[in-house]
């Protein structure tokens, strides 16, 4: 009986091993990301999980069973150093990064393009070669037959580039766009605020670009990621280009951040939250504030962050105990979200801006 009791709590602990180093890869993981952003629980949490794995790391053994080492199982003395400087500077605004899909899909396009227009670029290569040996006649009695793979592998290069660039360029602006605003973000807010990046809610309609948790009240962000002078006027919103202005309504997808913010104000009110989340869009773009001074919601503009968020200032204040039971709540999603898309990265799924299992 007292092996089997035995048994069972090896098991049970080696169980509790593996989980505690999943947490510990994701955590080291948004580590890697944010470098010198960081935020302190991030690093706090490492060390917590680490003393977990050393404790139970320790209670197997005592059990005789053979338990193997991790390389991330132990801080390096040049990772410990570095943490004890970080957590002894002043404290700024915390960043959750909640999904890395932008980073995978940036990533994964490029990969691919290049591909193709190396596979293009060879196309080419083979075709002149093809031409030049026509020219003085070696071993070429059919120059069609010669030419037809060469002229294949290229329309097809040159048509699935055409097709896969522009929205690789929109994905690598969100993505450059989303960073700025985060860097312009941390400059100016404190340890008071927090941010959730790419957080995702069940039944909205995809991941939110921004969340920010303040004592002053959520905010859902959304970016334009429009190149050039925005304006609103007479209900739409334009973007100034080569041709003129041109209207980015489905770009803004009013409709939709209202229900995506409705949709986060239940997933709060199932906890017993009571909070109903303002909604913003933002920009990294130079943005004059008379150009969006009719807007029916807030524009925030990189330039002017730090006026918007001393104006909020003067809002009511929520309780610290309200404030620790959202970020509890949103900390939890996001390594939910996390834990789901290491998932689908094992099974060689792709990320998407909807997570799903």
């Amino acid at each position: 009986m007292s092996d089997l009791s035995e048994h069972e709590n090896s098991k049970h602990r080696k169980k509790r091993l593996d989980i505690f180093r999943r947490r510990l890869y994701i955590e080291l993981e948004q580590k890697a990301q944010m470098g010198i952003h960081t935020p302190s629980h991030v690093i706090l949490s490492i060390q917590d999980i680490r003393s977990e794995i050393a404790q139970i790391k320790m209670e197997l053994r005592s059990y005789g069973v053979f338990v193997d080492d991790d390389p991330a199982d132990i801080a390096t003395p040049e990772e410990t150093l570095a943490d004890k400087t970080y957590l002894a500077q002043p404290n700024v605004s915390r960043l959750v990064v909640c999904s890395n899909w932008l980073t995978e899909r940036d990533e994964r396009d490029q990969a691919e393009i290049a591909a193709i227009l190396t596979a293009t670029l060879v196309a080419i290569l083979l075709t002149i070669k093809d031409f030049v040996f026509f020219a003085f006649d070696i071993h070429y009695k059919d120059i069609w037959t010669a030419l037809f793979t060469p002229f294949i592998c290229l329309t097809f290069g040159s048509f699935y580039v055409f097709w896969k660039l522009r929205p690789w360029l929109e994905i690598r602006r969100r993505r450059k766009t989303q960073a700025h605003i985060v860097e312009r973000l941390r400059e100016v807010l404190d340890d008071q605020w927090t941010i959730y990046q790419s957080l995702y809610i069940p039944q909205a309609s995809r991941a939110f670009d921004l969340v920010l948790v303040a004592p002053y009240g959520v905010w859902v962000i959304q970016m334009i990621t429009a190149r050039g002078a925005i304006r609103f006027e007479k209900e739409h919103w334009y973007v100034e280009t080569k041709r003129g202005w041109k209207n980015i309504d489905k770009q803004i997808e009013l409709l939709n951040m209202k229900d995506d913010a409705s949709a986060l104000e239940v997933y709060f009110d199932r906890q017993g939250i009571q909070q109903t989340p303002y909604i913003a869009i933002a920009s990294d773009q130079n943005i004059a504030e008379k150009d969006v001074d009719q807007s029916p919601i807030d524009v925030w503009i990189a330039h002017s962050i730090k006026k918007k968020t001393q104006n909020l200032r003067t809002e009511t204040l929520l309780s610290q105990a309200e404030i620790e039971q959202m970020n509890k709540l949103l900390e939890k999603r996001a390594i939910e979200q996390l834990a789901i898309e290491d998932d689908l990265i094992r099974r060689g799924k792709q990320l998407r801006d909807k997570p799903s299992s």
